[in-house]
């Protein structure tokens, strides 16, 4: 019958095995329910099987299902069973046939088993839509996506053989697993078949991703943990064949003559033993279970498949039959859902296939377990570790499970009244979930307007809504916004951005990136948990039109991200380890630092190196430390109550204050507020941060939280007092303030300002908290140990450059060989146009240059300009970096620093030079930004391969590629406007209102545009080889967790001669200015290359740094604030001469591993972050937008190496909050200790042999595939 024009029609295809076919068949039946047409595809082979079990029924296949079938490619002499020979030759088999017949029925749909992935492909060449769908476990698919990190990791081999049997667990949610047991050793009891199947899973899992959707017969409250590791998961289960419909698809003939038997017994008497239909028993076996079930005295019924075991004939089996009569039943296959469902059940001996799992779970039944192998050990944990709703039969010496074994087992569970309460607790659980307005129901709608936006005609939607009661007869179809509102709260249905374009309509507004629920996010517990309202792309930027526009960029180039060979990220894996979970092919090489003589490679001002000489001046950890980077932009008001928080402080303060920092701060007013902090506080326009951070006067950080920023900071150590300004800054923040412990939030007033008040108090209570120093200190560590030889981040880097070419265990005298064959390798980096963005990939490149390699680096023209100018007066460029540029697509006129702009253009502009560069220059590699991840096309268009590069942490990449599920989820709308005002539950917690993108856009059209680029680009995330990230596993565990091809090569260091990269001149003479001052004295104050603060705020800081009384570094860069004279900011340099040096630009690793310095402030961007961390400093955190919020999360509450500034009810971070918080900072000694060890962490992880080394490696070793 061939489906009607008006319906829908869709392909479902199974693998060819019965524990596939029947969930696929219970989804088809409800998809009929919703008005589809399906056709069922089989194999010849199974679908002759079906329809001989379906000869005697009628009715028993739904008028909307069609079986087809096509040859499977084996010979029928072969072992049409054998599931290694299955999946390695159906592709071929099937392909021409299923495409063929998709053409020619004129189907848009595909419903693809995750077994037969290889349909995907279709999507690209047919245009079809491929919805995968597992049958197994989301707790099975997520360790399936970790496959290539177990094989990194030296767990298995590439031949799936078990290297080292360790316990396995992804989640603290998840099952813990042997490796022994994984489903893919377990899968094929041949060395042959397990190669096959491990290099099938390693080809193909990228794919996944691709899906549009992977369709779970699981649902919510069971699989929470695993369900956040696969962000395009959609759990509909559990699944049910309609009870008048529950043979169709099985392939042998269910007798229906136990449910008779069934009812003569008692209620809940009987054990119920079925094993699938794979399990196979020696006899041996066999004849020890029939004489366990006599043993246990109770009624039994069991099911004795045609090949369950060798060598039960007829003759045994009529023999135990006799034995067993009045006490049990035998079947060669029973009607399993209506068996587990009658009162007489009481236990399920089973194999623990995941459809029987789901049946005994949905039924309440409780689970003697017994897995065979495949992903039944997994279920079986699930059952008895995670649920509590069963246990575990346990084989003798000889693998055999006796049947002394199988009485005392029945008689355990069936007299534990907790395990039946559980069970019962989980069948009500399940229910709810199906029952209409359930998870899975809500789910299988979502699904089903998914399709019909793409397959229905508008008078059939409204047809098919009337018949379901989603819409009365009389209506018209959702002809206005008022109708599409009623609909959807009925039904409980969220506004989606696919559903069909007359219903999205009555959205238009929730589209936009506008926050509807502002909502806490959290994808991991061991990320920043962020509120809606927070999310990058909300505060990108400050217009709906801007947020649209951002919404929409995010949309459309999400899946591009994975597209990249690689996405190289500036963290590491300690401190992100849950986000980088999230993110496959995210390489975490991080905290990125250049080399100690080059550190002013990138950067668009000049630094100014006279705070370094201030820091020598100052004493240990007394110097808090300003720094907003290069966006943030405060008013007046806020940039005085800043400057008279930090004088009211009263503790020395270095504060940067670059040029366009904030409207109305001149030079006037510089000048007044430097006269004003004399002796206690300098103000430059740029800082060498990394070295500002490392100093040892440095006590803290008083940052945008930005996440170059927040990297620095947690790379040296230095306590933060949160300040972030838009973007991924409120995230970076929940970071420093929620996960990693190493700083505290400045809170604005009821106005939005935070004011001196809170300056003072937060800086007192960030440097009076020990704590805080402590995790500073331990987090720095971390992020040194990363970025050591050895190191997590310097092994991802290796890794990257060297995979397939050498070993990643190689001695100092095989890569001295190898590095003299790869002098000509070449490799194009590509950074986004930001002083944030560029330091990092020059950093790296200093590295692959020193591991033989020759850089072309991609500038802008107005950037390119701007680096070569500050490298006139400090810093040459190696012989190994080559510097070009392309235009970026403004005109004169046009702001060549507006983010939002040059997000939209660069694309156009600069597609095709890059295209001709690369063709000439015969270049194989490109490094890439991930927000130039729309470069991922040059993939396909010039064949070159592509790693993408992190400038933030694992947890806001994590972020980034959840996006489309925030909006679904309505923590925020298109626009980046938060719906959701609570906390995101990811690594670390962070306000919705704080998520990267929520802030990162200065209109709302620009927020939405950046929002949908990123969705636009994560589609092509799949290109890429893997995300390199400047930090390292030790300090994002957790996040990277998230990513499974993330490369954590970090914290990463400038390299100790020449300067290359920055935008402004470093001012050196700050490091003489260190030289005089005392221990861990200085407050460095840096707040990056985009910060901008006003003038309020401004002076607030200066005040704030003079009223610490302690020496400060302070970087103003020319464009930090707006409406500060220069008569102002000389004034201010001269009060505070003797307490504080403002500088215009630093060298802030140098600064940073000074021992004066005391903590940092800072605006929380990753890189200073990532240098914080190395040099142990504490950090005080300021982040002003982006993922800033997110890295002082990281440091305030998962690292705790410092605290947050938090603004007074105007926004301001008032002069009292500043010196409080410099004071709190600098006082905490276990703030302290933790930065200590997050440096001596991130300093292994950068030694050989450490966690950061060995993934360097990685991509030294990936990167010589030329």
């Amino acid at each position: 019958m061939a489906p009607s024009p008006l319906q829908p029609h869709v392909m479902v295809l199974p693998f060819p095995a019965q524990g596939h076919v029947m969930p696929l068949m219970e989804l088809s039946h409800r998809l009929v329910d919703l008005g589809f047409e399906v056709d069922f595809v089989h194999t010849d082979f199974n679908r002759d099987r079906v329809l001989n079990t379906m000869a005697d029924e009628t009715g028993a296949l739904s008028d909307g299902i069609h079986m087809v079938s096509f040859p499977d490619g084996l010979d029928r002499a072969g072992d049409c069973a054998d599931i290694a020979k299955l999946a390695k030759g159906l592709r071929a088999a099937m392909i021409g046939g299923i495409e063929e017949m998709i053409r020619s029925e004129g189907i848009r749909w595909v419903i693809a088993d995750v077994a037969m992935i290889w349909v995907v492909e279709l999507a690209a060449t047919l245009g079809v839509h491929v919805a995968l769908f597992s049958t197994y476990s989301v707790a099975v698919l997520a360790l399936r996506m970790h496959v290539p990190n177990m094989l990194e990791d030296g767990i298995l081999d590439e031949c799936g053989n078990v290297m080292r049997n360790e316990m396995i667990r992804l989640s603290p949610m998840m099952p813990p697993i042997e490796a022994a047991e994984l489903p893919w050793v377990t899968l094929s009891g041949t060395p042959e078949g397990r190669r096959t199947i491990i290099q099938i899973l390693s080809r193909t899992n990228p794919t996944i991703l691709l899906a549009e959707d992977i369709i779970c017969n699981t649902f919510q409250d069971i699989e929470q943990g695993a369900l956040a590791l696969v962000p395009n998961a959609l759990p509909v289960g559990p699944l049910e064949a309609p009870a008048t419909l529950r043979s169709a698809g099985h392939f042998w003939p269910e007798d229906p003559t136990c449910l008779a038997w069934l009812d003569e017994q008692q209620a809940c008497s009987v054990i119920y033993v079925a094993f699938g239909s794979f399990t196979v028993f020696d006899m041996a076996q066999v004849q020890e279970l029939a004489d366990g079930l006599m043993l246990v005295g109770r009624p039994f019924l069991w099911v004795i498949r045609q090949n369950f075991a060798n060598g039960v004939g007829e003759g045994w089996l009529e023999e135990f039959r006799r034995r067993a009569s009045g006490k049990g039943m035998i079947v060669s296959w029973a009607p399993q859902q209506r068996v587990l469902s009658h009162p007489s059940v009481a236990c399920f001996v089973s194999h623990c296939g995941w459809n029987s799992t789901m049946e005994g779970l949905r039924h309440g039944v409780p689970f003697l377990c017994w897995p065979y192998f495949a992903d039944q050990c997994c279920n079986q944990s699930h059952i008895c570790n995670v649920w509590g709703t069963g246990v575990k039969l346990q084989a003798d010496e000889q693998g055999v499970v006796t049947k002394e074994e199988i009485k005392n087992k029945v008689d355990q569970l069936l007299d534990d009244k907790e395990i039946k309460a559980r069970a019962a607790k989980w069948k009500n659980a399940a229910c709810t979930s199906t029952a209409e307005g359930g998870s899975s129901h809500e789910n299988l709608l979502k699904f089903m307007m998914h399709g019909q936006r793409r397959l229905m005609p508008r008078h059939y939607v409204m047809k098919v809504l009337q018949e379901k009661g989603l819409m009365s007869k009389d209506k018209s179809f959702l002809r206005t916004a008022e109708d599409s509102e009623k609909l959807f709260e009925k039904r409980y249905l969220q506004p989606h951005k696919d559903v069909v374009p007359d219903l999205a309509d009555a959205y238009a507004a929730a589209r936009n990136g506008n926050v509807m629920r502002n909502e806490m996010i959290r994808l991991s517990p061991m990320m920043p948990p962020i509120e809606a309202a927070e999310l990058p792309w909300v505060t990108l930027s400050g217009t709906p039109e801007g947020r649209r526009t951002i919404i929409q960029i995010l949309l459309r180039s999400n899946p591009t991200i994975l597209s990249a060979e690689a996405i190289i990220c500036n963290t590491f894996q300690d401190i992100e380890q849950g986000a980088l979970a999230l993110v496959p092919n995210a390489l975490p090489v991080g905290p990125l630092e250049a080399p100690a003589a080059l550190r002013s490679a990138g950067h668009f001002w000049p630094e100014d190196p006279n705070c370094l000489a201030w820091l020598d001046e100052q004493q240990a950890c007394s110097v808090i430390y300003v720094a907003f980077g290069s966006f943030t932009i405060f008013d007046m008001a806020r940039v005085q109550e800043l400057a008279n928080g930090l004088m009211l402080v009263g503790r020395p303060f270095l504060w940067v204050i670059r040029q366009n920092f904030a409207n109305g701060v001149g030079e006037g007013w510089l000048e007044g507020f430097r006269r004003r902090a004399s002796g206690k506080g300098m103000i430059v326009a740029w800082a060498p941060q990394q070295r500002v951070l490392s100093h040892p006067s440095i006590a803290c950080f008083v940052s945008h939280c930005g996440w170059n920023s927040t990297m620095e900071g947690l790379r040296h150590g230095v306590p933060f007092l949160c300040w972030p300004y838009f973007a991924d800054q409120c995230c970076n923040q929940s970071y420093i303030c929620n996960v990693w412990g190493t700083g505290v939030k400045l809170q604005a007033d009821e106005q939005g300002v935070v004011t001196k008040e809170e300056i003072k108090n937060k800086v007192d209570q960030l440097l009076d908290d020990k704590e805080i120093k402590a995790r500073a200190a331990k987090w720095k560590n971390a992020a040194c140990t990363s970025t050591a030889e050895g190191g997590s981040s310097h092994e991802n880097l290796l890794k990257f450059m060297m995979h397939g070419q050498i070993l990643l265990a190689i001695d100092h005298s095989k890569k001295t060989a190898v590095m003299a064959t790869a002098t000509q390798l070449h490799v194009m980096v590509l950074p986004f146009p930001a002083q944030g963005h560029v330091i990092p990939l020059m950093e790296l490149s200093h590295r692959l240059v020193d591991q033989g390699f020759k850089i072309d680096f991609v500038n802008t023209e107005f950037n390119h300009n701007r680096v070569l100018k500050a490298l006139a007066e400090t810093g040459t460029i190696p012989d190994g970096i080559q510097m070009l540029s392309i235009p970026d697509g403004l005109g004169p006129a046009d702001n060549h620093m507006d983010i939002g702009k040059l997000v939209q253009v660069l694309p156009a502009a600069m597609f095709s030079p890059l295209e001709n560069m690369i063709r000439s220059k015969k270049i194989k590699w490109v490094i890439a930004d991930v927000s130039m991840s729309w470069a991922l096309e040059l993939a396909t268009t010039v064949g070159v391969r592509i790693a993408l590069f992190s400038t933030y942490s694992a947890a806001a990449f994590a972020l980034r590629r959840s996006l489309p599920k925030l909006i679904e989820d309505d923590f925020l709308d298109e626009t980046g406007n938060v719906k959701r005002h609570e906390m995101v539950q990811l690594t670390p917690p962070i306000d919705s209102s704080e998520i990267p993108w929520v802030s990162l856009g200065s209109t709302q059209e620009r927020r939405r545009y950046n929002i949908q680029n990123v969705i636009k680009t994560n589609r092509l995330m799949p290109l890429a080889e893997m995300v390199i990230c400047n930090t390292f596993r030790e300090i994002e565990s957790e996040a990277l967790v998230l990513l499974s091809n993330a490369l954590p090569v970090g914290p990463l260091v400038a390299p100790t001669s020449g300067s290359t990269g920055h935008f402004l001149p470093e001012d050196l003479t700050c490091l003489t200015w260190l030289d005089a001052q005392a221990p861990n004295s200085v407050i460095y104050v840096a707040f990056g290359s985009s910060t901008i603060f006003d003038v309020a705020q401004f002076h607030e800081l200066a005040n704030g740094l003079a009223l610490s009384g302690k020496p400060f570094l302070w970087v103003v860069r020319p464009n930090f604030t707006n409406g500060i004279q220069e008569d102002w900011l000389n004034a201010y340099k001269d009060h505070v001469k003797g307490k504080g040096l403002v500088i215009s630009w630093a060298p802030q690793q140098k600064i940073l591993s000074h021992p004066s310095i005391a903590c940092f402030m800072s605006h929380c961007g990753w890189n200073s972050t990532m240098e914080g961390l190395l040099h142990g400093v504490p950090f005080l955190c300021w982040p002003y937008f982006s993922d800033q919020f997110c890295n002082q999360s990281y440091m305030c509450n998962v690292w705790k190496t410092g605290i947050k500034l938090c603004r007074d009810k105007e926004g301001v971070v008032t002069q009292e909050e500043i010196k409080n918080k410099v004071e709190q900072l600098l006082g905490d000694h276990k703030i302290k200790e933790r930065a200590a060890t997050l440096k001596t962490t991130a300093r292994a992880s950068i030694r050989e042999g450490g966690s950061s080394h060995q993934n360097f490696l990685k991509f030294v070793n990936l990167l010589r595939e030329q």
